[in-house]
């Protein structure tokens, strides 16, 4: 049990700094690709995630504060969103933008 709960502080915590990143990022760039891409990462993830949680290829056994579909902690596909994000804020960041 402790182990399942230090995982999801790890989680959270990353979750945390990529979110201050991207946020961070879409307010010096003000551009909404970086939403946009975000809302790519967070779609793919989800439905892997759904999937892979319906056919019983792994779970999730931790608590968090919400869960999708009762399979999905939140922060899952959270962190692909900011992950989608910090991606355009790169793209952004190399192209001079």
């Amino acid at each position: 049990m402790r182990e399942a709960r230090k995982g999801g502080y790890v989680q959270a915590a990353m979750l945390v700094i990529l979110a201050l990143i991207g946020s961070l990022g879409f307010l010096t760039y003000k551009n909404f690709i970086i939403i946009e891409l975000g809302l790519i990462g967070f779609v793919a993830d989800l439905i892997y995630e759904l999937y892979g949680t319906a056919k019983g290829w792994w779970s999730y056994n931790y608590s968090s504060i919400y869960v999708i579909a009762s399979r999905v902690p939140i922060e899952v596909p959270l962190m692909y969103f900011f992950m989608g994000a910090m991606a355009a804020l790169f793209v952004l960041w190399r192209l001079g933008f």
